[in-house]
């Protein structure tokens, strides 16, 4: 698969490339999954862009500005993860993604490099809109990052250490067990397996 899969990809790749925005296709299984692209063009063609593929995981790029429009799109429900890495997003617009009804299949989410402070985090700890999400990743914000924490690995392949942050316990004892607060799964699912 991988040596059709590089002797054909670009041809493959054209049809969604032809969406205006798109700046990278990617495949899982042979077929285009995965698209990097602004968030403008997403809410303004992502209909065509479904029309065209099976898109489950979407990289966004210039997301602030169209924050609030963006977390409204119905389109966002066919989503299994989104990476939203040093968008210069805030409390407020971490609040709108939060509140989403439109997030119901995000398994894996990132949100490294932003603006992101307390209010943000506790946005997505209490919010019952996120039920499918396993893995968060959120290094480099205004709060330390809460995940759950694991260390290098052994000649056997097992982490010598591995534990569940105090921000991590004080976020569920008020909002409740979340997997992206407390699994200490060995191998946490993988953008592409999610």
């Amino acid at each position: 698969v991988r040596t059709l899969l590089e002797k054909h990809k670009d041809a493959w790749a054209k049809d969604v490339a032809g969406v205006r925005g798109v700046k990278w296709v990617g495949f899982e299984r042979g077929f285009a999954e995965h698209v990097h692209m602004n968030a403008r063009d997403f809410i303004d063609h992502a209909s065509e862009l479904f029309a065209r593929a099976r898109i489950r995981h979407l990289d966004l790029l210039e997301v602030m500005p169209h924050a609030a429009e963006l977390f409204q799109s119905l389109l966002l429900a066919r989503i299994h993860t989104l990476r939203l890495w040093r968008t210069e997003l805030g409390d407020d617009e971490v609040r709108a993604l939060a509140a989403s009804p439109h997030l119901a299949n995000l398994r894996w989410l990132e949100l490294s490099g932003n603006r992101i402070d307390e209010g943000g985090l506790e946005a997505l700890a209490s919010s019952t809109n996120l039920p499918a999400l396993q893995v968060l990743v959120f290094t480099d914000n205004l709060v330390p990052d809460p995940t759950p924490q694991v260390g290098e690995s052994d000649w056997n392949g097992e982490p010598c250490w591995r534990y569940v942050t105090e921000s991590a316990k004080q976020l569920e004892s008020r909002f409740g067990k979340k997997p992206w607060l407390s699994s200490l799964s060995l191998n946490p699912p993988a953008r592409h397996e999610a």
